[in-house]
């Protein structure tokens, strides 16, 4: 195993974690679970061993108002969406603006960097069955 190396590898903490130690011992990952096993690259400490193009977090916020949150997680970049509020869509340069500081999801520069994360996220919540709670409405903004 690879101790003490950071690795540039995408990995969903609690998912894939989970998936990973089903995979180390053995078990089968029960079905609908999610989660990729990162065990090859913890093993080989490959850098360049392929894992997953992105991931997504989900959070609830505010028990009381219930606001739903997702954040997409690419190398490059970090799409973050809510389901209600003024300014629900968010998009980092993470290479650039580790802080998250400049929102470039209203710049039109990165039309197409955000069009990509709205795509995946909308696949990643097809996947899961994530529906939005207005049928009329979906969480992912239409592409325009």
């Amino acid at each position: 195993m690879a101790q003490h190396r950071q690795l540039p590898q995408l990995i969903n903490n609690g998912p894939d974690f989970f998936a990973s130690i089903c995979d180390w011992t053995g078990a089968d990952k029960p079905k609908g679970t999610r989660g990729v096993s990162y065990r090859n690259i913890a093993e080989s400490g490959n850098a360049n061993a392929q894992h997953q193009p992105y991931v997504v977090t989900e959070n609830m916020f505010d028990k009381g108002a219930g606001t739903l949150g997702w954040s997409v997680r690419t190398p490059d970049f970090k799409y973050v969406l809510y389901d209600k509020g003024r300014y629900r869509e968010q998009l980092y340069d993470m290479r650039r603006d580790r802080g998250e500081t400049r929102n470039l999801a209203v710049e039109k520069a990165y039309a197409e960097t955000l069009s990509q994360h709205r795509r995946m996220l909308e696949e990643w919540m097809q996947q899961y069955g994530v529906k939005s709670s207005r049928a009329d409405v979906p969480y992912v903004p239409r592409q325009k």
